[in-house]
């Protein structure tokens, strides 16, 4: 009897799944869904897409067509800048509309992105994508391969590669995709954002000043041709280019946030603030805006609305090292130097080679009178090209001169010092994307603001096999439609 309940079980399972399953593709066949896909990181047509990581924030970039108006888009819970796009995403019918969406979110290599839809009517659908770096690249080259003059298989094929760093090869296939189709504003578009990941300043302006000239209205061109004059060093012309894309899309938290940034360049504090707090309002979940804020208000001395934000930024994003050293900055500045130690040990044990963490550490460790132990930590820093300021080492001099310089091997029984430090004397591309104009205030004033975080998509991190998640999503969503696995659906 017991045997026979658990058969009538499993088939009934059995039964609903392809049910469910039946109903998403007739619901698709209809029109009645919604198609999303990545692009900045690709996605490919099975739910997979390539895994990054940044400091403070990845833009992930996609679009989305559906029958009736998008109403909104939230990616991983956090709101979505849309704008206008010519685009069809993995599967769409000719006859939908599209748009395309911009959210600054925190990613881990082993993220699930959920794609948030909801349109007019008020249905809403759930699109998630897994990480798999193997899967998706070796998907999308099958793709390539069966319509390789499909200007849209070029641009895919090439923005795989330009987060899988192959920019050789991205190159070419952006060519090929911009041969195919001289109007197609977005190869245009991606082609300059791959300049800006290779560090081709030049290019990446004359490409995004291209896509410009195609198309006028599409502000995001504007917005990263801004992130690429900060990068030559032309904070007048980057300051212009945000600008004219807050001016088309006032209510981009994006935009006000560099804005902010440059301010704090300046040294504009009240400006800066200003910037980094509508940035805050209009997406409160803006991890990089909120440290922006609280770094702006510490040069100003509002120390406990500095920390109220920098807690914010910490709470959004617990992984990020910079944040937690600012906060510990403002808490050392509140004399609140436990928390602040617990903020800076933390900061160490996420990034070892944090100099400004370092010298935080050895500020306190002074104060406490533990100075051998603040003279290591004055080392640590000195060895990431991190200088603490000329009063701490004077003022450690006094109280002990200091140590000789001792042969060590590559491990160190020094707290947080046992890691090495190649990855801040050889940076990545994890951080190409990154436009700091901090030096922290816990190494003694002057600097910026706190732009951190990335602009357009992050760098690829790890294969499929390591990503942790990747392994079991290759049948999600399915071959012939969506970019991902339906999750959830609400009726109207």
């Amino acid at each position: 009897m017991m045997a026979r309940l658990n058969v009538l079980v499993v088939l009934l399972v059995v039964g609903m799944a392809l049910s469910m399953a039946a109903y998403c593709r007739a619901d698709y066949a209809t029109g009645g869904g919604v198609y999303v896909e990545l692009a900045r990181p690709q996605c490919d047509d099975e739910g997979h897409y390539i895994p990054v990581v940044e400091e403070d924030h990845v833009a992930v970039m996609g679009f989305v067509a559906t029958r009736r108006p998008v109403a909104r888009v939230l990616v991983n819970n956090v709101e979505a800048e849309p704008f206008t796009a010519d685009y069809r995403p993995y599967g769409a019918p000719a006859d939908f509309g599209c748009v395309g969406f911009r959210a600054p979110i925190v990613l881990e290599p082993d993220s699930i992105l959920a794609v948030d839809v909801t349109d007019t009517d008020g249905a809403e659908e759930v699109i998630v994508f897994h990480p798999d770096k193997d899967a998706c690249l070796a998907r999308i080259h099958e793709l390539y391969e069966a319509q390789q003059t499909d200007p849209y298989a070029c641009l895919r094929l090439a923005n795989a590669e330009d987060c899988d760093d192959d920019y050789d090869d991205a190159f070419v296939n952006y060519r090929r995709c911009t041969d195919v189709a001289p109007q197609f504003y977005l190869g245009w578009y991606f082609f300059g954002l791959c300049d800006f990941d290779d560090e081709r300043w030049d290019d990446c302006a004359a490409q995004l000043r291209h896509c410009g000239q195609i198309r006028p209205d599409f502000y995001m061109a504007h917005y990263d041709l801004g992130r690429c004059q900060e990068k030559r060093g032309d904070w007048n012309s980057a300051l212009s280019e945000y600008r004219l894309c807050e001016n088309a899309r006032p209510d981009f938290a994006e935009a006000h946030w560099r804005v902010g940034g440059v301010f704090s360049h300046n040294g504009q504090w009240d400006d800066a603030t200003n910037e980094y707090r509508r940035a805050t309002e209009l997406n409160p979940k803006f991890a990089a805006a909120h440290r922006g804020l609280g770094e702006a208000l510490s040069h100003q001395g509002k120390w406990d609305e500095s920390a109220t934000s920098l807690r914010k930024a910490v709470e959004l994003n617990p992984k990020s090292a910079v944040a937690r050293t600012d906060l510990a900055a403002t808490l050392q500045h509140q004399q609140r130097t436990p928390e602040a130690d617990q903020q800076l040990r933390k900061a160490l044990r996420l990034d070892p080679s944090n100099g400004d963490a370092h010298t935080g550490m050895a500020q306190s460790l002074m104060q406490q009178g533990r100075y051998d132990q603040a003279w290591s930590h004055v080392h640590e820093a000195q060895k990431v090209g991190v200088q603490p300021p000329p009063t701490l080492l004077q003022q450690l001099q006094q109280k002990m001169p200091e140590p000789k310089p001792t042969v060590t091997s590559h491990t160190t029984t020094t707290p947080f010092t046992s890691h090495t430090t190649t990855s801040t004397t050889q940076p990545s591309h994890t951080t190409s994307h990154t436009t700091s104009h901090t030096t922290s205030h816990t190494s003694g004033g002057g600097g910026g603001g706190a732009v951190g975080g990335s602009g357009s998509g992050g760098k690829s991190q790890g294969s499929g096999s390591s990503s942790g998640k990747g392994s079991g999503s290759g049948n999600a969503g399915g071959k012939g439609g969506n970019g991902g696995q339906t999750q959830k659906q609400h009726g109207h």
